[in-house]
């Protein structure tokens, strides 16, 4: 008898413990406000509640006990939508993503939560849908609280917000709206750090693995894309205001803050440049140093085609810029920063290509300077005889009208201490490094066509080298270009360690 009473008291006290749970539903609809008296459950006593809701459901809802600290009371999505009049069974824990409705929005549902079968039916009159976004976050122009930052329907399924002002490092991420209800959080799914122009990949929530976003203090325009899931940020017009931008390249000798190449402001973050000169491949735009990453405009992998808006790449990574047309003579310039465009007008030049030697070999002089390259035929340029007295760096330059429009070095072996062969490559478009050259007279001959840069020994180091007989030897013409069968002439030929000239007849 005093365990079946213990075991009746028990019983009792589960019941009455079970039935003092009160359950409330929460979402975007009512700002998620918890403990909402208008969506508080009725308890039938027999493990269902009940909740008649007089206004809108929107997708994004849960149930939970009024707070967010019992995972046996918070209940969420099993991962496919709810459609109404259809038990659905939920998810339980704070794991759970929201519940999204296959109808979208319901006018005054009725809910039935079945907690024995654990179970959530819903029946109502659907609603028309109407879907906006905004951005919610702390940014400081809104206040400290987070709070709301319109995003405006400007066509299709992009939404803009127009110099947003930003004053401190700031957090925020995309609410979808429907009907005015968060129905999903959008944030970042790559890159989250917003500190300069560009184009972020976003999803939604529920739906993929991210983060918030973080964005860095400046006035920013704001455009997303619901269709393409992309976050575009510009640089708003009065924040633009007041920064410099330059023309910077091969051309003008890569020279910093260039008066002659500085653009002037239009007022509404546009900027034009009518540049007196020849234009080459092998530029950038900053802001007259290179120490500001979110002014530094390269390239976006592609050539720039005259009178195409051309979709700059942003930050230090980029590479420089090269033109369709080669060289532009007197050209025009639009510096678009709101659009992220460079647009470039201008009559194309006649292009000359030549190159040259550009280290510190110590016959030029400690400081880097040229090295002469003759063009001896077709695509072989050489330097003959050059004393190199101590270890020295150097890359070869591709000059376009005689500015720089490519620098070439290394993708192979990089180290010259004897004579051989050397890949190389333009370093836009290849990983490599400069070259590096051991003392000695050397000709150098840089065949542009095969990427090669042959190195033999200088006429006036082989005077002299012993012949070593029983060896194949390797022949040369005195450009440094490899010949297979020579014919009459003077020719430098190697067998195995030793050089030497030699005539043959």
């Amino acid at each position: 008898m005093k365990k079946f009473y213990f075991f009746l008291v028990a019983l009792v006290l589960g019941v009455m413990s079970a039935s003092a749970i009160d359950y409330y539903l929460i979402g975007g609809f009512n700002g998620w406000t918890t403990s909402d008296a208008s969506c508080k459950f009725k308890a039938q006593g027999d493990g269902t509640y009940v909740l008649d809701y007089e206004g809108q459901l929107t997708s994004g809802f849960k149930i939970n006990d009024g707070t967010w600290s019992n995972d046996a009371a918070n209940f969420g999505s099993n991962g496919t939508k709810l459609a109404l009049g259809t038990p659905y069974n939920y998810g339980v824990g704070g794991s759970t993503s929201d519940i999204s409705l296959e109808e979208g929005v319901v006018d005054n549902p009725h809910l039935v939560l079945d907690t024995n079968n654990g179970t959530l039916t819903i029946t109502g009159q659907q609603a028309e849908v109407k879907i906006t976004y905004d951005i919610w976050g702390n940014l400081p122009d809104q206040a400290e609280a987070w709070s709301a930052t319109t995003l405006t329907n400007v066509e299709g399924d992009v939404w803009v917000a127009k110099d947003v002002n930003v004053t401190a490092q700031s957090d925020f991420g995309i609410r979808e709206l429907t009907n005015g209800s968060q129905s999903n959080w959008i944030w970042a799914t790559g890159n989250n750090e917003i500190s300069g122009i560009g184009t972020f990949a976003c999803g939604i929530q529920a739906e993929s693995d991210g983060v918030n976003f973080s964005i860095a203090p400046g006035k920013w325009t704001l455009s997303f894309n619901a269709a393409t899931m992309e976050l575009v940020v510009t640089s708003g017009t009065d924040a633009v205001e007041g920064i410099d931008y330059y023309l910077i390249g091969g051309f003008n000798g890569w020279t910093t803050s260039d008066a002659s190449c500085k653009f002037k402001a239009q007022g509404d973050g546009t900027y034009v440049l009518d540049y007196e000169g020849q234009l080459t491949s092998g530029f950038k735009i900053n802001d007259g140093t290179w120490s500001n990453d979110a002014a530094n405009f390269g390239s976006n992998g592609t050539k720039l085609a005259l009178g195409t808006p051309y979709n700059y790449g942003v930050g230090g990574s980029t590479s420089d810029i090269s033109l369709e047309e080669g060289v532009v003579d007197n050209p025009h310039l639009v510096l678009d920063t709101n659009n992220g465009t460079l647009t470039i007008t201008g009559q194309q030049a006649e292009v000359k290509i030549t190159y040259d030697i550009w280290g510190n070999l110590p016959d030029q002089a400690e400081a880097w300077s040229a090295t002469t390259l003759t063009n001896v035929e077709g695509d072989v340029w050489v330097a003959k005889d050059v004393n190199v007295t101590a270890q020295s760096d150097f890359g070869i330059r591709e000059l376009t009208n005689g500015s720089q429009s490519n620098w070439i070095w290394a993708t192979g072996n990089n180290e010259i201490s004897g004579i051989g062969t050397f890949a190389c490559g333009i370093q836009a478009e290849s990983d490599g490094v400069n070259f590096s050259i051991a003392p000695g007279k050397w000709t150098l001959s840089f065949n542009a066509a095969t990427m090669e840069l042959v190195v033999t020994s200088g006429t006036d180091a082989v005077e002299g080298i012993e012949v070593e007989e029983n060896v194949a030897p390797v022949y040369y013409n005195l450009q440094g270009v490899r010949v297979a069968e020579p014919t009459n002439g003077l020719y430098i030929v190697v067998r195995g360690d030793k050089v030497a000239k030699e005539l043959v007849k």
